[in-house]
């Protein structure tokens, strides 16, 4: 198995927690170049993982779906919000979160490249999810009105 293949491998475990707790579809996994975005879908959003593999760094963003369906492109909308990272919308929210998790994802992000490892990207993966645990309740009471 390829780094790349265990690490989304990791997230279908890790994440497999929104499908049996809180009723998200089986994860998508889109490739394309050197990134791979991995997305669990509910009705009206989705928690997306993008993957770049160049940069060793790992995303995660809440998506506002097409009816029902993820959205072509690169999610731009001059209408309306499209996509939210998870630390923007913890922000923006003012929701209380261990801001320890925050910081440890940041502080992994500004490492130089050069500097990053793989195991940099599983270890933001993990914080990401425990980071997502601790909000999502909110996330799904919020749902497509996080995008206002």
């Amino acid at each position: 198995m390829s780094f790349q293949e265990d690490v989304v491998d990791l997230a279908r475990t890790e994440y497999s927690s929104l499908l049996t707790e809180h009723g998200f579809k089986l994860p998508v996994v889109r490739e394309k170049g050197y990134s791979t975005r991995v997305f669990f879908l509910q009705k009206e959003f989705a928690v997306e993982l993008e993957f770049e593999w160049r940069d060793f760094c790992v995303f995660l963003s809440i998506v506002r779906l097409a009816k029902g369906k993820l959205p072509k492109g690169y999610y731009l909308d001059p209408a309306k919000r499209t996509q939210i990272p998870l630390i923007l919308l913890i922000e923006e929210r003012n929701w209380q979160v261990n801001k320890d998790l925050i910081e440890e994802i940041i502080k992994i992000g500004h490492k130089k490249r050069v500097d990053l490892t793989p195991e940099d990207l599983k270890t933001q993966l993990l914080l990401y999810h425990a980071l997502l645990r601790s909000c999502i309740t909110k996330v799904l009471e919020g749902g497509i009105t996080l995008f206002e």
